[in-house]
């Protein structure tokens, strides 16, 4: 008897996998067809969806075209409404390569240069070693306005990005490191860069993306939104739940660039396309995007300008955690292969369920089949 070794493998590691966090299997043949295959995804996702282990929607692209586009559970707290692939989750921090994209038009415009310090937009900021380049790869070494907010500043509900420089003025701190001395993960950075977008294009953001990025894609069921949108009416959207409890914002949400952007997962086709179509942001620029930060020591930092990068240079991908919401995007540079994975239910398995569906998407035929 013949054992496909690569097959077994494959199985094995799954199943261990599930065992180790008590998640399902998915129960595929290698030697079937990639349809039969993703068939077999859906059923899992359906039965996650059961176990109250997944309640959302997932993409799964390859060169454009999507192998499973798909929603599973509720909008909202009463489970009573179905999801549908028309509605829009929030990002949270996968918000922030839409920021970083902004950012890199004004650049193309002419209108900023990534080294400009940010107090040349932003003139009330009193650090000034601080870069658009050192906001957008997270090497600033700004202070963390939530930390602040949530434990001695004082201010009208809803928290706003005015707001956050005016207490910064107000109660000066102190860079907690040197730009470019390490990496540490800034929502200040993005949340401040948002303004720049604003300061330079006379825009409101929500405006300014919506005019220059989700409209020339054709992502129509993508927006800014938060408590102080102008529109407030939001048809499509999945509405962040704990259990039985509605559980959709805070009392910050009134900042946006660290997150505030929603999106249906099939919009990110159009986001995936653009960043090899070049119909948006230059070849240049996003070779820029994708290369990891240097530091002071000479080491690499490996984010670039609103993704993570890995080492080897062949993935970008994003994690993003607010309220309910749970998301992640990952894009395969060298197959144009595409997950993206999001959750309105304070699921606090998605990793579990992101470490699963990785081993059964590196079954070779999975993704690369023709």
């Amino acid at each position: 008897m013949k054992i496909n070794w690569f097959l077994f493998t494959i199985i094995f590691l799954i199943s261990s996998a599930c065992f180790r966090s008590n998640i399902p299997v998915i129960e595929y043949d290698q030697t079937e067809n990639r349809k039969e295959n993703f068939e077999a995804l859906d059923q899992w996702f359906n039965a996650l969806c059961e176990e109250g282990l997944f309640n959302g929607s997932v993409l799964i692209s390859k060169e454009g075209q999507p192998l499973l586009s798909a929603a599973y559970g509720y909008i909202d707290h009463t489970h009573t409404d179905k999801l549908t692939t028309d509605y829009a989750f929030r990002l949270a921090s996968v918000s922030k390569q839409f920021t970083a994209a902004a950012v890199m038009l004004l650049q193309q415009d002419g209108l900023l240069a990534y080294d400009d310090p940010l107090r040349k937009y932003i003139p009330k900021l009193l650090w000034d070693d601080v870069t658009i380049r050192h906001a957008l790869t997270h090497t600033s070494g700004m202070p963390d306005y939530e930390e602040a907010a949530r434990s001695s500043w004082k201010f009208d509900d809803p928290l706003t990005t005015e707001e956050v420089i005016r207490q910064y003025a107000m109660h000066p701190e102190p860079l907690r490191f040197e730009p470019t001395e390490k990496y540490e993960y800034s929502n200040t950075a993005y949340i401040l860069l948002a303004k720049v977008v604003e300061n330079i294009s006379g825009k409101s953001f929500e405006d300014f993306t919506k005019d220059r990025i989700f409209n020339p894609l054709g992502m129509h069921r993508t927006r800014v939104w938060n408590l102080l949108s102008k529109d407030n009416s939001f048809d499509n959207k999945a509405y962040g739940f704990d259990g039985n409890k509605l559980y959709d914002y805070t009392n910050l949400d009134g900042v946006v660039g660290d997150g505030g952007i929603y999106a249906c997962a099939e919009d990110f086709l159009q986001w995936d396309k653009c960043w090899y179509n070049h119909s948006l942001i230059s070849e240049a620029n996003i070779e820029l995007a994708f290369e990891p930060a240097t530091l002071k020591d000479g080491k690499k930092s490996y984010y670039g300008f609103g993704w993570g990068l890995s080492e080897n240079g062949k993935q970008v991908s994003h994690t993003g955690e607010w309220v309910a919401a749970r998301t992640f995007i990952l894009r395969d540079l060298e197959l144009k292969s595409m997950v993206v994975l999001l959750d309105n239910s304070t699921n606090k398995r998605l990793s579990d369920v992101w470490e699963i569906l990785e081993l059964f998407l590196e079954d070779g035929k999975i993704i690369s089949e023709e």
